[in-house]
């Protein structure tokens, strides 16, 4: 099946509102590294703004639910209270293979300390859980125990999960099992296999959702109109609705400020590989995720304190970070209130400026083309394999 989309108003939200402080405030906050993590990154999200408050994530404590982190890496030298809750692969690991999760890491709370790059949040602490018990080619299959330590910290407030199953609803091809699901009801066992993934994944994600957690999800990467299945878990489990978020990325490059305080957005400012989130729009966010420069777990053997990478795996830790100064301004609130901040303080006035674009995604995944147009005239077919 062939998805076709445009630049949707409803899901390309901005965080942070830029009243916050008057923009010369906040300039001295723009520095070398705070520009390191790509043009235009951390102005998107306002970060400067926050930062000339006091908020930097101070007192916060982030989980990351990812890939192992390598803490080693220079980006991490001020952190007194982070590390890895879990292991996989009995604790060894090949940096060279296993990247992700420190990437992902250094995005939400890398130090500000002179070296490459900060995170948005970067005095926070983070806690990361290995996401599962072993590892090839970066990838993985997820654990029974994925949170069971942060049910064990209510400190921990917001969980970054820049990851998914291989699972889209929009795959489902047995009618009954769909009913059931859409009707939400779930049960233990079940034909085809991700039924029985949705069992376990919801029951674990109601009791997070029982201690308001807040859960910030990648969109995915396919191109599809829907998120990946675990974000999507609300669309059948309506208690989950209010303590998930799902992040899709843009390129920030592509947007610019305008006059009415928001942001003009070329027709490619949503991220030609993100996938949206149909039937979660008013729970989803939209983030910096194209080229974004972040720490790089393999530093020690490349000669490279960071490296570029591209995802909604990379927006997703955007808003987290962002919800942790979040937290540091009003420690009071739960996870479900961060969650509300975030969503009601984003930034949603934005103008397309010129024309709109369409994305073609073969499900086979041999094809994929996109389509730019500005009004009638089209400027580019570019084949993507």
């Amino acid at each position: 099946m062939q998805c076709k989309r445009s630049l949707n108003s409803l899901i390309m939200l901005m965080l942070m509102s830029s009243s916050l402080v008057s923009a010369q405030s906040a300039d001295s906050f723009k520095t070398d590294e705070y520009n390191a993590m790509g043009p235009n990154v951390l102005d998107v999200v306002n970060a400067a703004s926050a930062y000339a408050q006091g908020y930097t994530g101070k007192g916060v404590i982030v989980g990351i639910s990812d890939s192992p982190i390598n803490f080693l890496n220079p980006e991490f030298d001020l952190k007194q209270n982070s590390e890895m809750v879990n292991i996989a692969d009995d604790g060894v690991y090949d940096w060279a293979d296993i990247t992700h999760g420190t990437h992902v890491a250094g995005i939400v709370a890398a130090s500000k300390n002179g070296i490459g790059m900060h995170g948005i949040a970067f005095d926070a602490e983070i806690k990361g859980a290995a996401a599962g018990n072993g590892y090839h080619n970066g990838s993985f299959y997820s654990r029974d125990d994925l949170y069971a330590y942060y049910l064990q910290h209510p400190e921990i407030k917001i969980i970054n999960n820049s990851w998914m199953s291989s699972y889209q609803l929009e795959n489902i091809s047995d009618k009954e099992a769909y009913e059931l699901l859409q009707n939400g009801i779930l049960t233990p066992g079940g034909n085809p296999v991700w039924e029985d993934s949705v069992y376990n994944q919801t029951i674990i994600f109601r009791e997070m959702v029982a201690q308001d957690k807040l859960l910030i999800w990648c969109a995915g990467n396919e191109g599809r109109t829907m998120a990946h299945l675990e974000s999507m878990t609300p669309v059948f489990d309506q208690s989950l609705s209010n303590n998930f978020i799902t992040v899709t990325a843009s390129n920030a490059e592509e947007l610019s400020r305008n006059n009415n305080g928001g942001f003009d957005a070329d027709c490619n400012s949503i991220a030609t590989f993100s996938s949206l989130a149909q039937y979660r729009e008013d729970s989803t966010l939209n983030a910096p995720g194209v080229y974004i420069d972040s720490a790089n777990a393999n530093f020690a053997a490349d000669g490279m304190t960071d490296v570029l990478m591209s995802g909604t795996s990379q927006a997703a830790p955007m808003v987290t970070g962002v919800g942790a100064l979040v937290q540091q301004a009003f420690p009071y609130l739960g996870g479900k209130q961060i969650g509300d901040v975030l969503l009601s303080t984003a930034n949603n006035n934005i103008t397309a400026v010129d024309g709109f674009f369409i994305n073609m995604h073969d499900d086979a995944g041999q094809y994929k083309v996109n389509i730019f147009f500005t009004g009638k005239k089209q400027i580019l077919i570019k084949p993507w394999k």
